[in-house]
C-alpha cells in the first residue's frame, strides 16, 4: 500500500529546518483520507534518517513537534499523521472503520515515507500511547531490519480496564463497533507542566472519544504484542512514566523484562504525567538525552 501525496502547503516557520508541510493522503485500505505534517531537515544536512512519529489517543500529529525538532537537529527527517477519527483527518471522532485500520495506515505511511526519503534510508519508527502500541505491534509484525530503531514512549501495552470487563469490551466491538464514549482520560495527568495541559484543553484538534472498535483494539493488540516479547528483534528505546494514568505500566514493564538481554533498553521515570517529552525540564531534559544518546549507538 503506497499512499500518494498531494494538497501541499508550506507553512510560515522560524526556522527552515521546523516548517511543516502538510499534506492529505489516500488510504487504499479505506476511504479515509490522512493528514500528513512533516519536519524536512535543512538544505545541505545529511540525511541520517527518517522518523515516522504515531501520535496517541485523542490527540494529533501537532502535538509531536518537540520530539519531531529534536530528531530534525540530530539529522532525521520527520513525518507524522493523524489517525483516522483524530485531528484534521475525516472520520468520528475515536473510531476506526475497521479492526485492523491502524496497522494498514501506518503501513501506509511508511511506505509514503520511503518514497519520499529513499527505501535505504535508515528507519527510526516513533510511537506514543495508543501510537507506541500501533508502532510496537506493526514492527514486530515486520521481518527482521525492516525497521532499524523503534522508539516507544510510554506506550498502551496493556490498560487499566479491569478484566472482568473484557469480554464485554470485546463483544461491543463485533456487535456495536462504532458505539462512542468518553474515554475518560484525566487530562490533569498529562504533565506536571500547568501550561501543556492547558494548551491541550484549549485544542480544537483534541477529543475525548474511543470507539468500542478502538477500545477493542486496545485490548486485543497489547497482549498479543508482549506474547511475542520474548522475540523481540527491534532494537528498541522504551521511555515510559511508572506509575502512569494513561496506560498501566505494567505493559512496559512486561516488554522490557521479557524482550531478548541487550534489544529492548528501558528508562522509567516516577512522580511525572503520561507525556514524558512535554514534562518540566528535568524529566524532559533527561528524557531526550537517553534518546539522544541512544540513536548514537543505533543510526
Amino acid at each position: 500500500m503506497q499512499p500518494i501525496v498531494h494538497g501541499r502547503r508550506r507553512l510560515s516557520c522560524r526556522k527552515q529546518s521546523h516548517c511543516h508541510f502538510l499534506s492529505t493522503v489516500p488510504d487504499t485500505s479505506s476511504p479515509s483520507r490522512l493528514h500528513l505534517r512533516d519536519w524536512p531537515l535543512p538544505s545541505g544536512r545529511a540525511l541520517r534518517g527518517m522518523a515516522v512519529l504515531v501520535h496517541g489517543l485523542g490527540e494529533h500529529s501537532g502535538r509531536q513537534a518537540t520530539l519531531a525538532r529534536q530528531l530534525v537537529e540530530a539529522g532525521f527527517a520527520v513525518r507524522s499523521y493523524d489517525h483516522h477519527g483524530h485531528g484534521a483527518s475525516p472520520g468520528k471522532r475515536g473510531d476506526l472503520l475497521q479492526p485492523g485500520q491502524l496497522l494498514q495506515d501506518l503501513g501506509g505511511i511508511i511506505d509514503g515515507a520511503r518514497q519520499q526519503w529513499g527505501a535505504r534510508t535508515p528507519l527510526l519508527l516513533c510511537g506514543h500511547s495508543l501510537g507506541g502500541l500501533v508502532a510496537a505491534r506493526w514492527a514486530c509484525q515486520q521481518t527482521a531490519g525492516t525497521v532499524q530503531g523503534l522508539l516507544l514512549s510510554s506506550p498502551a501495552l496493556a490498560t487499566h480496564i479491569p478484566r472482568r470487563y473484557h469480554p464485554l469490551l470485546h463483544w461491543l466491538g463485533r456487535v456495536a463497533p462504532h458505539l462512542n464514549l468518553p474515554n475518560g482520560l484525566p487530562p490533569e495527568q498529562l504533565s506536571h507542566d500547568p501550561q501543556v495541559v492547558r494548551d491541550y484543553l484549549a485544542d480544537p484538534l483534541v477529543h475525548d472519544r474511543i470507539s468500542a472498535s478502538l477500545t477493542a483494539f486496545l485490548l486485543r493488540e497489547g497482549p498479543a504484542t508482549l506474547q511475542q516479547a520474548s522475540r523481540w528483534q527491534t532494537p528498541t528505546l522504551l521511555l515510559y512514566a511508572d506509575p502512569d494514568a494513561f496506560v498501566d505500566a505494567a505493559g512496559s514493564r512486561a516488554l522490557a523484562s521479557l524482550a531478548p538481554p541487550g534489544v529492548v533498553q528501558a528508562h522509567s521515570w516516577s512522580d511525572c504525567g503520561h507525556e514524558l517529552f512535554h514534562e518540566l525540564p528535568a524529566v524532559r531534559n533527561a528524557a531526550f538525552a537517553c534518546l539522544h544518546a541512544w540513536l548514537d549507538r543505533h543510526f
